[in-house]
């Protein structure tokens, strides 16, 4: 039987392409769009392999890959895709789109309605995980803008989000949230400029926010494994860990921007008084640091990652007890201190050196007590209760305080999780 001929029209849209059926080119939708519900894009006059209808955007990752498994990439990086010594590599060749779930968007497409869609979604309510809206996010969306690669991002952490919203869509988001970020490291990888004054800022905030697409994809993934969810979140925070490497040269100039306030509140000066409680916990790590002999390096990064734990506990105390206290405070503990940790401790960690898992799952106390944010979700306890499992018994006694953070945490609300008067291991915060 002769296979029956489909005619084409080099100018149709593209959905009917990929189902490799006649369009009948109506616009601003075509007919066969409308009948499938799906969004109806017309791409421009065709790109030559490996040209981009976007102007090259030039950036190099300066971050370390120190400690993490080269064979573990962090789930958003594809085939096509790998860090190596440092930088994002890349091919050309674009992963598969599924042309059945939301429309399917290329760094080669033009802007579209869907992308319309996404970033008003982004403004409105991915945003507020960076904390409210005021002068730093107009400014970074304005930066956004102008930024091929940190649209992209900005488009895929969207539709990540609406994949936790919308179950009965989540699928097709996930898939549509995969694409976008591949497109967005394709476009970072093809731009090679180093990093300015100029471009610190976007390459800074995507660094960022490709560590907390990172995480939540983690999170939302989740399948009830918390040994692998804690290799997860060691490959996010050498991920997150980048994002000052990305900029450090930078960093002065940066301090004096409106991104200050989440650049700054993990790294407050060590002279600093604490609350006492906050003061006895970290006390506490700082003996576990001695308990087994680490080479100086080791210890150093240990103790440094402990200081800027006791800057964040210090200010969620501050923040619960001072009704004026700044609403951003509570989304920015969940990402300064991973910015602020050494390459070296996150190599501890990829390598389950114990006292630096100790140091993990007091931050993870934090995490907890964020758990109402959607990229955070249940990862504090994931944490705690994985790390205990790796650690046993032998190192039980320095975990009594984050697992009294998960016994003693309230079903709603807050958690309890300083050290109270009468000696329990907790508290009300």
């Amino acid at each position: 039987m002769s296979r029956r001929y489909h005619s084409k029209s080099r100018l149709g849209c593209s959905n009917c392409k990929k189902r490799r059926i006649k369009c009948d080119e109506t616009k601003p939708a075509c007919d066969r769009c409308k009948s499938a519900c799906l969004d109806c894009v017309y791409a421009c006059p065709p790109v030559s392999p490996g040209e981009s209808s976007t102007p090259s955007i030039a950036a190099t990752i300066l971050s370390e890959q120190g400690g993490t498994d080269a064979n573990h990439n962090p789930a958003f990086i594809t085939n096509d895709h790998q860090i190596s010594n440092g930088k994002i590599l890349s091919s050309r060749e674009q992963p598969q789109r599924n042309g059945s779930g939301p429309a399917a968007s290329s760094s080669l497409s033009p802007v579209n309605m869907r992308h319309m869609e996404l970033l008003a979604h982004f403004i409105a309510h991915t945003s507020l995980i960076l904390g409210p809206a005021h002068t730093s996010t107009r400014m970074a969306l304005a930066t956004t803008l102008s930024t091929p690669y940190l649209i992209n991002q900005v488009l895929a952490l969207a539709s990540l989000h609406l994949s936790h919203l919308v179950p009965a869509k989540s699928k097709a988001y996930a898939l549509e949230a995969a694409s976008l970020q591949a497109d967005s490291l394709s476009s970072f990888a093809d731009s090679n400029v180093s990093v300015s004054r100029e471009n610190c800022i976007p390459m800074l905030l995507f660094a960022a926010l490709l560590g907390i697409y990172t995480l939540a994809d983690a999170v939302l993934s989740f399948q009830g494994g918390v040994s692998k969810f804690l290799d997860d979140y060691i490959r996010y925070l050498d991920v997150h860990r980048g994002a000052r490497a990305v900029v450090e040269p930078f960093w002065e100039f940066l301090d004096q921007t409106d991104l200050a306030p989440f650049l700054n509140i993990a790294s407050r000066s060590g002279s600093t008084a604490s609350h006492p409680d906050v003061a006895a916990v970290c006390s506490n790590l700082a003996t576990v640091v001695e308990r087994v002999p680490l080479d100086a390096d080791a210890a150093m990064a240990c103790r440094e990652a402990i200081e800027h734990l006791r800057a964040i506990l210090d200010n969620i105390w501050q923040a619960q007890t001072n009704p004026h206290a700044h609403a951003g405070s509570a989304y920015n503990t969940i990402y300064s201190w991973p910015i602020l940790l050494s390459a070296k401790f996150t190599a501890l960690l990829a390598k389950r050196v114990p006292q630096a898992l100790v140091i993990l799952a007091h931050y993870a106390v934090v995490l907890h007590e964020r758990r109402e944010v959607w990229v955070v979700g249940d990862a504090g306890s994931w944490l705690i209760k994985g790390i205990s499992g790796v650690l046993g018994k032998e190192w039980e006694e320095w975990l009594i305080w984050p697992n009294n953070a998960l016994l003693h945490a309230p079903t709603h609300g807050k958690t309890v999780f300083l050290k109270t008067e009468n000696g329990d291991g907790v508290g009300q915060l």
